[in-house]
């Protein structure tokens, strides 16, 4: 049956853009199947994996108070994705159960056939997730409390 572990880790460390302060990047990592079976008749097994769910908040703001907005800010994106975690568990229990449909002549295609199948499958499913966070995040209202444009715009908590 397929697994799904949840790595989840906050960093003071450089964000992919200079101008960006928070930012949370996930990605779908260690995918492997084991396959079961002789000579030249392989089925799949089982297949796990993981998610990483990576924030990094920019070192180079200092000032307590961002850092609390910003954190929160991200804390909404990993909630997102973390709600998100039963579809993609579902998502590999699908494209599992379709695999093990599949006979192989070897044990090792057998394994990376299955892992290269998951995998994508997962990548997918996570776009999604990504899609609906930022969709949220963008939303005038009712969604994320960071909206449109706010990145730079935090005065506006210290009124």
């Amino acid at each position: 049956m397929f697994q799904l572990a949840v790595v989840e880790s906050w960093s003071r460390a450089a964000t992919d853009r200079p101008d960006v302060i928070g930012q949370t990047n996930t990605f779908i990592q260690n995918v492997h199947c084991t396959c079961e079976g002789s000579n030249n008749c392989w089925k799949l097994g089982s297949c796990t994996a993981a998610l990483d769910i990576e924030v990094r908040i920019s070192p180079d703001r200092w000032w307590k108070p961002v850092i609390n907005i910003v954190s929160d800010w991200e804390r909404e994106h990993v909630d997102d994705y973390r709600k998100g975690i039963a579809e993609l568990i579902q998502q590999g229990e699908w494209r599992e159960e379709a695999e093990r449909k599949l006979t192989f002549s070897s044990k090792e295609t057998c394994e990376e056939h299955a892992a290269s199948a998951v995998g994508s499958t997962l990548n997918k499913a996570l776009d999604v997730l990504r899609r609906n966070t930022i969709a949220r995040r963008d939303k005038t209202s009712g969604g994320h409390k960071i909206g449109p444009g706010d990145y730079f715009r935090l005065d506006r908590y210290f009124q």
